[in-house]
């Protein structure tokens, strides 16, 4: 038996990747996200305007999103022909923050005229649901308002719903995987939808302000809702 020396290299798992054909293409979504974000957007134009809302342009918290815009958008068409090597992952990572952004808004602007456009609420039907899954939504409230590093934790649980995506799409940018950060954007938009239209058939003012009568010891990040 011949001794094999512990320092020889072992093979690459690219020595036994095969190239793609001159023939396969990488599928890319880009078209269907921006077809739907067009349509989302005259969705939403025409729900407000059924629903008698509007946006004021000009008001002064709308400035943080202008200028996130602004930067984004320069990013996203000044850096990605450049010849630096990172150049083109930042272009795209801009790219997939100002879709999901906007997105975002989107979801958050809509819930507004489909609020408008229902009547009543169905929290007493919520609450019931919960009753029978056995959740106690009042004493969990107890214990997270007894327990400080409970707070912290779900502070910090909320709170990552942001930092996340962040994180995938910086991953997405620098491995080079458009079509993975494009489904991720198309699957945040199908569940933004799936939510909105739930919503239209069970609005409600939240558990918190449902079920809690008493003084506030502790406010949620996402407040009374």
């Amino acid at each position: 038996m011949n001794d094999v020396s512990i320092t020889t290299p072992l093979p690459l798992a690219d020595d036994y990747r095969e190239p793609l054909s001159a023939n396969v293409s990488v599928p890319d979504y880009g078209w269907w996200i921006g077809g739907g974000m067009i349509f989302s957007l005259a969705m939403l134009t025409m729900m407000m305007h059924v629903a008698g809302l509007s946006i004021d342009p000009y008001d002064a918290d709308n400035i943080p999103f202008y200028v996130s815009g602004v930067v984004l958008l320069a990013l996203r068409f000044g850096l990605r022909d450049r010849p630096w090597r990172h150049a083109r992952a930042i272009a795209d990572c801009a790219e997939y923050y100002g879709v999901f952004t906007l997105l975002a808004l989107i979801g958050a602007v809509a819930s507004y005229p489909v609020a408008a456009l229902t009547r009543g609420f169905h929290d007493a039907a919520l609450q019931r649901i919960d009753a029978l899954l056995h959740f106690d939504w009042l004493a969990w409230y107890r214990l997270v308002a007894a327990t400080p590093i409970m707070q912290s934790l779900g502070l910090a649980a909320y709170r990552s719903i942001y930092l996340t995506p962040t994180i995938l799409f910086a991953t997405f940018a620098f491995t080079g995987d458009r079509a993975a950060a494009h489904r991720f954007l198309a699957t945040f938009w199908l569940t933004a939808v799936g939510t909105l239209i739930l919503y239209a058939f069970m609005p409600a003012i939240g558990p918190f302000s449902y079920l809690w009568h008493q003084p506030i010891a502790y406010m949620p990040e996402s407040e009374q809702w």
